[in-house]
């Protein structure tokens, strides 16, 4: 058998950590110094007083979709176009996901695709911000105040983006 050459998938800065995190105690949120890092950096990166790490996406808009009393009746508007995970979230708090369309220039959520499917049971929107792009916040905020909706910016893949030559930002907190 021919064996393969082995390269390093893993160097510098990463390596570092990842040795860091293997040599200490990480069993469990309890002492793990490496997520508190990761907590305080993104609070201080992003101005906030508190930043929550969670295992992944799917758990962290499940828990904000709870922490909202999104619950059996409710209806969340989010994109067909996005992992599954967006909408696995919104089953798992019992609600009913709503799929609005995509702008077909962009690929991101369309306001005037959520528009018209909000109905007096929509209580959230979730937006998804793919491929490096942002959805029409300013449109879906706007709709969102109008008619009393709470928005989840799901940003996995636009963190430290740029949106109008300004730095990222999350829209809640305008």
């Amino acid at each position: 058998m021919t064996k393969l050459p082995q390269s390093r998938r893993v160097y510098g800065n990463e390596l570092r950590y990842l040795t860091e995190v293997l040599e200490t105690d990480f069993r469990s949120s309890k002492g793990a110094a490496m997520m508190n890092r990761l907590e305080e950096s993104f609070a201080k990166r992003f101005g906030t007083e508190y930043a929550i790490a969670f295992v992944n996406g799917t758990a962290t808009m499940h828990a904000a979709l709870e922490a909202r009393g999104i619950r059996a009746g409710d209806e969340v508007i989010v994109p067909p176009l996005t992992m599954s995970a967006t909408t696995f979230a919104v089953l798992q708090a019992n609600a009913t996901p709503i799929f609005a369309d995509v702008d077909p220039l962009t690929y991101q959520i369309s306001a005037e695709s959520i528009a018209e499917r909000i109905t007096p049971r929509t209580k959230a929107i979730i937006t998804v911000a793919l491929y490096g792009l942002s959805p029409d916040m300013d449109a879906i905020m706007s709709l969102a105040k109008e008619h009393d909706l709470f928005v989840i910016e799901d940003n996995a893949e636009w963190t430290l983006c740029e949106l109008q030559l300004s730095e990222f930002q999350t829209f809640n907190q305008r």
